[in-house]
């Protein structure tokens, strides 16, 4: 955020010390919420749109446009997959969740073998959902806020092909 830069400056103008003026700062930041209420959520969607895109900078950016164009196709395949498979997985409980008992019982078989791997998924998927928020609502959404969160996505990637995985074999040998 630009204001950070202008904080030495804003110090020495308005005589507040640091904590006086990051309460100002707040207090100002909040008001302009109340007052401009949509504003405010076209800003987060915009930091929402900047938040997924690829973090780089100039040492890895891949100075051949080729390079950049494959690496950002790699990644926006990753961001794809996670989000299909959290949808997959997520939803696909929620609906059994409302599956009548008797249905539920034959399912929870299937899902047995995976049921350790589910909180450690949801775990990750807290953690991201988590960062993405405070990073769009709070600060711009600046996909560098994002890169510590980039391991728990390809986490809860390989939780997701487990699961897709048990719950494949495990109706493939009920069939049989």
């Amino acid at each position: 955020m630009s204001v950070w830069r202008t904080i030495p400056d804003l110090e020495k103008l308005t005589g507040l010390s640091r904590v006086e003026l990051s309460k100002y700062m707040l207090r100002l930041n909040l008001l302009l919420i109340r007052e401009a209420p949509l504003e405010y959520i076209v800003e987060v969607t915009r930091s929402l749109s900047t938040y997924w895109l690829p973090a780089t900078t100039d040492v890895s950016n891949f100075h051949p446009r080729i390079m950049q164009t494959l690496w950002a196709m790699v990644h926006f395949a990753v961001v794809a997959l996670f989000f299909f498979v959290t949808l997959l997985i997520s939803g696909f409980l929620l609906i059994v969740r409302w599956f009548p008992l008797e249905m539920k019982n034959r399912i929870s078989v299937f899902l047995e073998p995976c049921r350790h791997v589910l909180p450690p998924f949801f775990i990750s998927i807290s953690i991201i959902a988590y960062t993405m928020a405070v990073s769009t609502m709070v600060e711009v959404g600046s996909p560098r806020y994002r890169t510590p969160t980039d391991l728990l996505m390809f986490f809860a990637l390989a939780i997701g092909a487990y699961f897709v995985t048990q719950i494949g074999s495990r109706s493939k040998r009920n069939e049989a």
